[in-house]
This record gives structure tokens, C-alpha cells and sequence, in this order.
């Protein structure tokens, strides 16, 4: 998929302590414009987005990411502010997220909520943000999204997202809801590595080279000029 699939969210979570939403503490943020993938088909995220997208997020859950079938990278903010500044105090207001839980839900139905541990990640204190990659999607819910697409091309669902963790005095918190459309389907995305024709249509540059986040959802595809012949 390329840029027409792309979307953002304009609904922006408040951030939550415990269960209660508090835009002083940690806060889901936006869904970020994912960047060119390199030469070499990495893609590097910086601390804060760019730009946010825009519509509905696509993925095939036929896809065998190891993450799941979508991903995507989600700024969190850290709006609680530094205690560093006190006399002989030490700074314990940076947050570590370490892990997300997501409910998806379509029409008529709700899974379970999936509770999907990360590896820690420090958020800068006092203000301070990272970009995170959330497993929108997690590869455990594949297969049960799959069996209900049966007998139709395409499934909406709504993803709702909270992160959890803990700040550097040991106090816990979680997040509130941040809401994630998406459109879904099985197979209907072939693998551009394998079929690089669907992914790159120039013939002045033919070689499929990545996506960003990842290849069989929405993402931004690079292409470069065909190898140099021997």
C-alpha cells in the first residue's frame, strides 16, 4: 500500500493516571506520518512526529509480521513536569511505558481486551516525548479478525488504546482511550518483496526497497533504479 492508504485520528486521548484521564501525566498523542523508508529499507523514527496523518488506517491480517498485521507509530507525550529543580533533588519524573492494552471492535462484536507487553522505553522528562511503534493490531489477534472478514472483502473495526507503565519514583500509570479506525482484509495485500510490479510502478525505478511502518498495510513504499548490471 502507499499514501492514499494513509490516515490520522483527529481525536486525541486525554492522557490518564490510574483510571482517570489527566492531561498532566502521560498522554497517547497522535498517530505520526511514518518516514521514506532508507537505501537499505529501514525506517528511522524520530523522538516527535513530523506531521500526524490523516483517514482511516488498512491491513491485511494474512500478513505474518511478526508484531502483528498493523502497526503504527504513536507519539506519547510526558506532560508531567521535572522535579530535577529542587534543592538537591533528583529527577524522578520520567515515565517508562511498558506496555499497551488494546480492545478491537467492529460493528456487532468487542474481543477481548490484549494486553501487549513492550520492551521499556524512557519518555524525556518534564515535557518530553518519544515516538513509539504500537502493535495496533497484535499478531494474537489475527487469526479470530481473519474468521470474521469470511464471506466479506472488507472489516471496520475501531481500536482503542492504553498504555500503561510506570514514572522514575515508581509510581504506576495508564493512559486514556486513544481511538484508531481501521479497515481490514485477508489476503487482499500481496507481499511487494515478492511482487515488487505492485509496489513500483516506474521503470525508472523498479527495485522495491521497504515500507514504513511495514509492507501489507498502509504505509510510505520506497523504490529505487534497477542494480547495475554485472
Amino acid at each position: 500500500m502507499n499514501l492514499r492508504a494513509l490516515a490520522l485520528l483527529a481525536a486525541l486521548a486525554a492522557a490518564g493516571s490510574g483510571c482517570v484521564a489527566n492531561d498532566a501525566s502521560v498522554r497517547l498523542y497522535g498517530l505520526c506520518f511514518p518516514p521514506t523508508p532508507t537505501a537499505g529499507g529501514l525506517c528511522a523514527y524520530p523522538a516527535a512526529c513530523a506531521s500526524l496523518v490523516l483517514g482511516r488506517l488498512e491491513a491485511d491480517v494474512a500478513s505474518e509480521a511478526v508484531d502483528g498485521p498493523l502497526i503504527w507509530p504513536l507519539q506519547v507525550n510526558n506532560a508531567r513536569p521535572s522535579n530535577a529543580d529542587r534543592s538537591g533533588g533528583t529527577e524522578t519524573a520520567w515515565a517508562v511505558v511498558k506496555g499497551f492494552k488494546i480492545t478491537i471492535s467492529t460493528a456487532t462484536a468487542s474481543l477481548p481486551v490484549l494486553d501487549v507487553p513492550i520492551s521499556s522505553h524512557p519518555i524525556n522528562p518534564g515535557g518530553g516525548t518519544a515516538v513509539l511503534l504500537v502493535p495496533l493490531i497484535p499478531r494474537a489477534a489475527a487469526t479470530t479478525l481473519s474468521g470474521a472478514i469470511a464471506g466479506a472483502d472488507i472489516l471496520d473495526v475501531t481500536i482503542e488504546i492504553k498504555a500503561y507503565g510506570s514514572y522514575g519514583d515508581g509510581q504506576d500509570f495508564e493512559t486514556g482511550d486513544f481511538k484508531v479506525e481501521a479497515s481490514l482484509n485477508d489476503g487482499l495485500f500481496p507481499d511487494p518483496a515478492l511482487l515488487p510490479g505492485i509496489a513500483c510502478g516506474d521503470p525508472a525505478n523498479p527495485t522495491y526497497l521497504g515500507s514504513c511502518p511495514q509492507a501489507r498495510q498502509s504505509s510510505v513504499v520506497a523504490c529505487g533504479p534497477a542494480p547495475a548490471a554485472p
